[in-house]
């Protein structure tokens, strides 16, 4: 199933956010993932936007 195998990804974003991983870090993983484990066409653009969104979240989530 999908989700199984997109739940299997976050353990090793939520490592990078906490370890103040760069964007181009998590953008990096998250390629590898697209193009060696899923076997799509890297997007850059897309991944960075988002890890903007999951360092925007993680901005929020400490803040409070």
């Amino acid at each position: 199933m999908a989700r199984d195998e997109y739940q299997s990804y976050v353990p090793q974003v939520v490592k990078l956010l906490n370890e103040s991983a760069d964007a181009e870090q998590i953008a990096s993983y998250l390629n590898e993932v697209v193009t060696k484990r899923m076997g799509l066409s890297e997007n850059a653009d897309a991944a960075l936007q988002i890890v903007a969104v999951l360092l925007d979240w993680k901005a929020v989530l400490t803040a409070a």
